[in-house]
């Protein structure tokens, strides 16, 4: 049996700077046959992307955007946690030191944060 949390996204503080948007899609690009949960993520999205953002949306994330083209912040498209944690510690050395995402599941509530260049889970 398949175990799977019901998942969103409470509060963030994210970023990544559009110039670290192309290595940052080569790194998600790399870690596509990592994920035992393949099912849930579109390989192929991922592996066809041109962009991070396609990138991100085979991922079940649709970046939000400034107008320099930055990633300041993401919507989950999905429902529920799975190997999502491998995504974040692949996008980490890209993503701004400071940034986070407050997670609310239906087994409780933690924060995926950044910092120099690593994601760290730390309890809320």
């Amino acid at each position: 049996m398949l175990d799977y949390y019901l998942m969103k996204i409470s509060k963030q503080s994210f970023f990544i700077s559009n110039e670290k948007k192309p290595r940052a899609l080569v790194a998600i690009k790399d870690i596509k046959d990592a994920c035992p949960y393949s099912i849930w993520v579109s390989s192929q999205g991922i592996v066809l992307g041109r962009v991070l953002d396609e990138g991100m949306v085979a991922w079940r994330y649709c970046p939000e955007h400034d107008k320099e083209k930055n990633i300041i912040g993401l919507r989950f498209l999905g429902d529920c946690l799975l190997d999502d944690d491998v995504l974040f510690m692949a996008l980490a050395p890209y993503v701004r030191t400071g940034s986070y995402l407050e997670i609310t599941s239906s087994e409780g509530k933690w924060r995926w944060s950044f910092r120099n260049e690593q994601m760290f889970w730390d309890p809320c």
